[in-house]
């Protein structure tokens, strides 16, 4: 099963690699006469960073993020960093008991597990909620923007099966 994940995953990044060669290849529209916005502070990753736990499985690395979350580092081709997080089979469980106790309280089931993620992808102190800013096209999927505390902007995108969540930066 963590094979067929690693694979899932592995895939996911590749297929967003090369959206990115085909979104570069494309010819720019002409330049618009109003100013270009400021650009987005860095993000400010959670992880890798000392302390936290690791194991390697087909020579990647997993970071463990707590509660059954893990995370998986990569970059693009252009050196861009694509994160992926690992959910717990208990967060589409948890969603689904909610809904049935209380119909309709978890309306966007993907937004809310874009955002959990973001949480743990993202330094987020305790207490602090991102903020969805809206939604864009990730790779022919729904992308959920968010910004982090920092003013950094990240998109989201849920794998069909809900078992990771791609992050890289926002458009």
């Amino acid at each position: 099963m963590k094979t067929k994940l690693i694979v899932s995953v592995l895939a996911a990044l590749l297929v967003v690699n090369t959206y990115a060669i085909a979104q570069q290849s494309r010819p720019s529209p002409s330049p618009s006469p109003s100013p270009s916005p400021s650009p987005s502070p860095a993000i400010e990753w959670a992880f890798p960073r000392a302390g936290i736990a690791t194991r390697d499985i087909d020579r990647v690395t997993y970071y463990d993020l707590g509660n059954g979350f893990d995370g998986v580092v990569d970059r693009d081709n252009y050196g861009a960093r694509m994160t992926a997080i690992v959910l717990p089979r208990a967060l589409n469980e948890f969603i689904a008991n909610v809904n049935r106790s209380d119909p309709g309280s978890v309306s966007n089931p993907e937004q809310f597990i874009a955002a959990v993620a973001i949480t743990k992808a993202v330094i987020t102190p305790s207490g602090y909620t991102n903020e969805f800013v809206g939604l864009s096209n990730f790779d022919g999927r729904t992308g959920y923007i968010f910004r982090t505390r920092n003013g950094a902007r990240v998109v989201a995108a849920v794998s069909p099966n809900r078992d990771f969540v791609l992050i890289g930066i926002a458009p």
